[in-house]
């Protein structure tokens, strides 16, 4: 949806070049997670070498889906500081929705960036960090997979939703 409606230039929170990237990184993100909580939930062990490739692939989709939501994190933030150095109708549009007492500010502060980043990236960090920096085997528990999974799914829910929403509730600009 991000390439379309990128083209409409009379909804200034759409007619970004940026808003494509963020919606191609999402998905990927969204990808991920639904990836890893199908293995997590329908997951069968038979030997140990199952066993052993099950824990090094879920450890390389946690590590790409922090990774993504890293840079998914950063296009976010060039978005909102492109909109702050600019004088036109998108900063206004990104105070008007987003500021405290904002039109979506609950939506996005504590659905896209709390439970859609903040909540990921504390769960991968606390599963990948031990492999990653100390060379300890990779163990993390299925609750505690699907819960990385489950609030990536939802904060990238709320992002697309306070995307389109949050696109409507701001009028046409320049008709």
């Amino acid at each position: 949806p991000g390439f379309m409606m990128s083209g409409l230039a009379s909804r200034p929170l759409w007619s970004t070049a940026i808003l494509p990237t963020v919606t191609l990184l999402s998905g990927l993100v969204t990808g991920l997670a639904a990836i890893l909580l199908s293995r997590v939930i329908f997951r069968r062990l038979s030997n140990q070498s199952s066993q052993e490739s099950y824990r090094q692939n879920n450890y390389r989709i946690s590590l790409l889906i922090m990774i993504f939501l890293v840079l998914e994190f950063f296009v976010l933030l060039q978005l909102f500081i492109f909109a702050s150095n600019n004088d036109n109708s998108l900063r206004f549009v990104i105070t008007q929705l987003f500021s405290i007492g904002g039109l979506m500010d609950l939506e996005f502060w504590v659905g896209v960036i709390g439970i859609g980043f903040l909540i990921p990236l504390i769960i991968g960090l606390l599963m990948v960090v031990p492999r990653l920096v100390f060379s300890r085997e990779y163990f993390s528990y299925r609750p505690v997979e699907m819960m990385m999974s489950v609030t990536v799914l939802i904060g990238a829910s709320m992002l697309i939703y306070v995307l389109l929403i949050g696109g409507q509730l701001t009028g046409r600009i320049g008709l």
